[in-house]
């Protein structure tokens, strides 16, 4: 379990000294605060639709939060003048990159490539490929927020896939650039760590300035306040309305709050003689407005 030190850990590493960031970063990080906020929700039977609120909107910004986090590697990367950044990579998993991985163990790999051309089941789409314009190192790179176990059996695919795409970037790289990368090597990129990925293939946000050899890390942090920033404005007023909700089930007016009756899914099933009776009046009546934020 963690404890209040931890917590206050996670809030105070961050940079205190203010980050230059660019217009569509902070875009991003606008649009990422609005959509949580804007998204839909359903009540839950045991928090009410008060408290639905409030976790709905904590939910779903920390889930955008993530791809914020990539966005700001990327855009450190870019600033550094020093990396050729690809975003959202699209490689085809070749039958002979699976075989060679199938048949040997991560350390045996070391060495080992395969063509990126050739039959394949599936591709996969990774979060950049970064190139060191000096060195020619090549890293393929996914990126995770983290903070949660991964489930099983995705993680056995993710780290498949970048054990595969090391194996095919010499091959992936060479007719698009004219060039063979001098390195190359895939990472998992965990950033608050505790996803369950393999030693071998994880950097946690410690290690981010150190595998890339340039600072990367101040900005990412830098987005991740700034964002919290705008969560901390939004809390309390969807607290208050959460309470509001609660005195108003105390005093019978509940049912009068627009966030008292969100909307609900449909049920599944076939229609019976009454209900059919009841549709057209329904059509008639119009799609009712879903509740918003105000």
């Amino acid at each position: 379990m963690a404890k209040a030190n931890d917590h206050l850990h996670i809030l105070t590493t961050s940079t205190s000294s203010p980050v230059p960031m660019p217009a569509s970063l902070i875009a991003s990080i606008e649009r990422a605060a609005t959509g949580a906020l804007q998204a839909d929700f359903v009540a839950d039977p045991l928090l009410g639709p008060g408290l639905s609120l409030c976790n709905s909107y904590l939910s779903s910004v920390v889930k955008r939060h993530g791809g914020l986090l990539d966005a700001a590697v990327c855009e450190g990367l870019e600033r550094s003048g020093e990396y050729l950044v690809l975003r959202q990579v699209e490689m085809p998993i070749t039958d002979a990159a699976e075989s060679i991985v199938a048949t040997n163990t991560p350390e045996s790999l070391v060495g080992l490539t395969a063509s990126a051309h050739g039959p394949y089941r599936r591709v996969a789409i990774f979060d950049l490929i970064a190139i060191h314009l000096t060195t020619g190192a090549a890293k393929i790179i996914e990126i995770k927020r983290g903070g949660g176990e991964t489930e099983v059996r995705k993680r056995r695919l993710i780290e498949r896939d970048l054990r595969c795409a090391r194996l095919q970037l010499p091959s992936f790289l060479r007719p698009r650039f004219d060039c063979e990368p001098r390195s190359y090597e895939s990472w998992l990129l965990d950033y608050y760590g505790r996803s369950g990925f393999s030693d071998g293939l994880t950097v946690t946000r410690e290690g981010i300035d150190t595998m890339f050899g340039v600072p990367v890390r101040q900005l990412v942090d830098a987005v991740t306040d700034r964002l919290r920033v705008e969560v901390f404005r939004e809390v309390p007023r969807l607290l208050t309305i959460a309470q509001n909700i609660l005195l108003a089930a105390d005093d019978g007016s509940l049912q009068a709050h627009p966030f008292a009756n969100p909307v609900k899914p449909k049920p599944a099933g076939r229609q019976g003689v009454n209900d059919n009776a009841v549709a057209p009046r329904a059509k008639a009546r119009g799609k009712a407005s879903r509740p918003t934020v105000q």
